[in-house]
């Protein structure tokens, strides 16, 4: 993904010392491997619902190793985004995500009607594809307020779902948190980025589309 890209970048170039994220709704375990080649990220840590989605990650993580300067802080491990105690009490500077959020009436439409890609619908598991709100309200609630982060990057497809996550971030302290979204070449939304106003991520900022 290229914001993975551009979120490395930024990671480098403004954090001083070794951080730890936790990749939620991980799939394959790309996003946080792809992170972890940072030297800066102390620990990375993948969750997901699916034993077969954590067994790539791991497999992913060993064909990689070369790539990763802290290979043994790296893992993955089942995780379900509804469960409140997802985290087990371990606490994160970032959160990642990129979770099931395409609308059912999307996935039943063919590509020419504005649906997803067939080729999306034949090689991706019908549980990585299809959710809403919901989502993101766990995201919120058992991902990001226990876990005390500093900033988060989730990917989403609708501005109802970053509007919505937007508002949860309303509570308990509507003046904690700073955000804005990202788009992709297509002016198609892509990510919501948002970090504590009173942390050293605003860098985050920069990941902002300027429209």
């Amino acid at each position: 993904e290229d914001w993975c890209i551009e979120l490395q970048e930024l990671i480098n170039n403004n954090i001083d010392s070794g951080i730890t994220i936790a990749d939620i709704c991980t799939g394959t375990g790309c996003i946080a491997l792809s992170l972890a080649e940072s030297q800066k990220i102390e620990t990375a840590k993948g969750f997901d619902i699916s034993t077969h989605a954590i067994n790539l990650s791991l497999e992913n993580k060993i064909r990689n190793k070369s790539h990763l300067p802290n290979f043994k802080n790296i893992g993955f491990q089942i995780g379900d985004i509804f469960n409140s105690n997802i985290l087990n009490g371990e606490k994160f500077d970032l959160i990642t995500s990129n979770p099931p959020y395409i609308l059912e009436e999307d996935l039943l439409s063919d590509e020419k009607s504005g649906g997803v890609e067939e080729s999306v619908k034949i090689y991706e598991p019908m549980l990585a594809l299809k959710g809403d709100c919901e989502f993101y309200e766990a995201l919120v609630s058992n991902v990001i307020i226990p876990s005390e982060c500093k900033a988060f990057v989730f990917e989403l497809g609708y501005m109802k779902q970053a509007e919505f996550t937007m508002e949860k971030l309303k509570y308990p302290s509507k003046d904690l948190w700073e955000s804005g979204l990202r788009y992709d070449s297509g002016n198609n939304i892509r990510n919501i980025i948002a970090w504590n106003a009173h942390s050293d991520y605003k860098f985050l900022s920069q990941m902002v589309s300027r429209n």
